[in-house]
């Protein structure tokens, strides 16, 4: 099968620019040669390069759009609350909804996140209210302004006492997200730490989700492979076997005279999303029964004496 490199990726394959390269700077984080000693690593990381240029190769062009050329201030950025957890593969293709309680550092509801008791502000005269160092915008250098620490402006009057004059308080959030067959971390924007003394934008909340593979059905991308044992009669007369993969009924026919190793192709049998549909691959696997009844062993004999009077019975094993 081709490789998915939205699959790879882990992310959907309308996907914007700037989840691309999050994605790409998760995975790169986790399976950079340097910093992973498995020997699956390089190649690993062979696939995400080539998956996160593919990705960005196949962007679909946004309409033109006029920018306003006006300075924007900077802003800080906080850090990112990243937590791991663990669902299983039926989970991921099912779609199901998690909902998740997470804690981080958020705003204080009392000052409004001033630190201020009386939520009241005022520009930090030493950085004239850039947040940079004064002599280190002379000289070109972005360095955080020493007296207001980045925030260009300051708290005016007595701290807030709920978060002692930091703007800052353990809040603790709940939300719920939805999985996708293609989920291998989410991403949620401005649900992360917020920058210290509450200037500036919430980092991200990301996900990591841990995935418990299925013993009986192996999924890539959209398509579903899978070892599918048949006896002896149905390899010879051929059947009609009905699975039950992740949910959904699948029939397998069995054509007559199957052999040991042939492989059955059902297309659109696959994981459905997004109004497509992947491909159901079975492995055919001959299982030669140890253990029989009586009257299996009488029906088998019966049938090696009917192979015997065969004129070429000692070619039939050919």
């Amino acid at each position: 099968m081709v490789e998915d490199h939205y699959y790879v990726l882990g992310i959907p394959k309308n996907a914007s620019e700037e989840q691309i390269k999050q994605a790409y700077r998760i995975l790169v984080l986790k399976y950079h040669p340097d910093k992973n000693d498995d020997p699956e690593a390089p190649e690993l990381f062979d696939k995400i390069t080539k998956a996160y240029n593919f990705a960005l190769s196949n962007l679909k062009p946004e309409a033109p759009a006029f920018k306003s050329t006006a300075p924007k201030k900077s802003t800080l950025q906080g850090t990112n609350n990243i937590i791991s957890i663990t669902v299983t593969m039926k989970e991921l293709i099912k779609g199901d909804v998690k909902t998740l309680i997470t804690k981080r550092k958020g705003l204080c509801p009392d000052c409004g996140g001033t630190g201020s008791a009386s939520k009241r502000v005022q520009k930090c005269t030493y950085c004239d209210g850039t947040g940079l160092q004064g002599l280190a915008l002379v000289l070109g250098q972005k360095k955080k302004c020493t007296f207001c620490s980045g925030r260009a402006h300051l708290p005016v009057g007595e701290p807030c006492q709920k978060c002692k004059g930091t703007a800052l308080i353990l809040e603790v959030i709940k939300h719920n997200i939805k999985l996708n067959p293609y989920s291998k971390f989410i991403n949620l924007p401005e649900l992360g730490n917020f920058p210290n003394y509450g200037i500036g934008k919430a980092g991200s909340l990301i996900i990591e989700l841990n995935v418990i593979q299925d013993p009986l059905y192996k999924v890539q991308g959209l398509n579903i492979e899978s070892e599918i044992a048949i006896s002896p009669a149905q390899a010879v007369l051929g059947d009609v076997i009905v699975l039950s993969v992740f949910d959904k009924e699948v029939a397998l026919k069995i054509p007559s005279g199957t052999r040991h190793g042939d492989i059955i192709v059902l297309e659109q049998q696959g994981i459905l999303y997004e109004g497509k549909a992947g491909s159901f691959k079975a492995n055919i696997k001959l299982l030669i029964p140890h253990i029989l009844s009586s009257k299996e062993k009488e029906l088998y004999q019966e049938l090696l004496n009917a192979e015997k009077t065969q004129p070429d019975f000692e070619t039939l094993s050919l």
